[in-house]
């Protein structure tokens, strides 16, 4: 159901907001991040593999959490990204957006008239229709965030273009993908990546709009805080929280 959007609320005041991916459709892992305080989750329904029920619940999780519910939706489609936020996401983050009519449509998705083009249903996000949201059209375009992630050399072209848009609140780096768009596979913090990264920053900065990237740990967090960053998923994502943590332990008792 739309609330007042704690994330979006900790970026428009200049300050960081963490959390981490969910690749896993495990429900407590969704309700632990709520626990530890964390500012968001992030549902990854591009990589991760999820039904449209179980999707819906991690976000009701999620929310009921009192952290934001954001899901990374498979693709730059009306109905994908109509699908999450008819769910109760707070924000979508939405791949491939290399050009900016891909900005345009992804903000069209997202925002409903005169904004946008959302279709209008009585889903959860409208307490199905049986509670009466006072304002709910504006309520909801002000608060739902739409997150574009930069993750290939022509987005790179075409970022000043790109952080234009009315509407985009954050500009998420995809170093990886980026890095094999410009023919370093395997190379995210290859120089020429790192210089495109910044081109993304002071893009965002022109256009005062926030850039995020994902950080493996504490200290990786920090470094991309110091570069300018403010929304940083830590960790990578669950899974692989999990299994380093996992890992970690089995390393430290084989020593004996």
């Amino acid at each position: 159901m739309i609330k007042k959007n704690k994330t979006k609320k900790i970026i428009y005041s200049g300050k960081p907001a963490y959390g981490y991916w969910m690749r896993s459709a495990s429900y407590e892992i969704a309700e632990i991040a709520g626990l530890l305080k964390s500012d968001y989750v992030i549902i990854d329904n591009e990589h991760g593999i999820h039904d449209e029920r179980t999707l819906e619940n991690l976000i009701r999780i999620a929310d009921l959490s009192e952290i934001t519910p954001i899901v990374r939706v498979n693709e730059n489609r009306p109905i994908a990204i109509l699908k999450a936020l008819e769910s109760g996401a707070g924000g979508v983050i939405i791949p491939h957006i290399d050009t900016p009519e891909d900005a345009k449509r992804a903000i069209e998705a997202a925002k409903f008239a005169p904004e946008g083009k959302r279709g209008s249903g009585a889903g959860r996000s409208r307490g199905y229709g049986v509670i009466n949201i006072p304002n709910y059209y504006n309520f909801a375009n002000n608060e739902t965030m739409v997150i574009l992630l930069i993750e290939s050399a022509l987005a790179i072209e075409n970022i000043k273009e790109i952080s234009s848009i009315k509407g985009v609140d954050i500009l998420h780096i995809g170093p990886s993908d980026l890095a094999q768009s410009m023919g370093f596979i395997g190379e995210p913090k290859h120089p020429l990546v790192e210089k495109a990264i910044e081109k993304v920053l002071i893009a965002g900065k022109e256009s005062n709009i926030a850039v995020g990237a994902s950080a493996t740990d504490p200290k990786s967090a920090k470094e991309r805080l110091q570069q300018g960053f403010l929304f940083i998923p830590i960790g990578q994502n669950d899974l692989k929280i999990f299994g380093t943590a996992f890992n970690k332990m089995l390393e430290e008792l084989r020593q004996f």
